[in-house]
């Protein structure tokens, strides 16, 4: 009948006004959250201490680096985060590869490693049981690009410039 139907609907309503706190302090948290993983990308301004970490990387796994550039990356939109394409070469051992390839993913909370392509160094013979590898990586490095002041302060956190983010 229709009172039924009007008394259910009245139901569905104080039911949803009685959850709308709990979602609003959700929705809250997730704000704070958003904010303090922001705070945690570098800056453009902080690239450059980014690619000097990976030759400091380079050279404590004591891999090669061959080459390092800028390559493109699809658009993400993801408001005031820029996605910046990166291509990397190396030649190392495979335990100095592999080493490499973990200072790399400890990045992650800013770089997604998109490729890694590994091939024997065909112009090394003097180990051939240990031989070196040539390796080619494309990633992808998320900068904030909005005001950082404009991230309100959460107790604990803080901005993290180039460093490594944790995850």
């Amino acid at each position: 009948s229709r009172v039924d139907t009007l008394s259910l609907g009245v139901q569905r309503g104080e039911a949803a006004r009685r959850n709308l706190p709990g979602l609003r302090e959700g929705i809250a948290e997730l704000d704070r959250q958003r904010q303090d993983f922001l705070r945690q990308l570098p800056t453009q301004s902080d690239v450059s201490d980014l690619l000097d970490l990976l030759r400091e990387s380079a050279i404590a796994t004591q891999v090669t680096l061959n080459s390092l550039g800028q390559s493109s990356v699809g658009p993400e939109q993801v408001e005031n985060v820029r996605p910046l394409g990166f291509t990397m070469s190396t030649t190392g051992t495979f335990a100095q590869t592999m080493a490499f390839l973990e200072e790399l993913e400890t990045l992650e909370r800013f770089t997604k490693v998109r490729q890694v392509s590994i091939s024997v160094d065909g112009s090394d013979s003097s180990n051939p049981a240990n031989p070196d590898l040539i390796t080619n990586y494309g990633f992808t490095v998320y900068v904030y690009t909005g005001d950082i002041s404009s991230l309100a302060a959460v107790p604990g956190g803080e901005t993290v410039a180039a460093g490594r983010g944790g995850g």
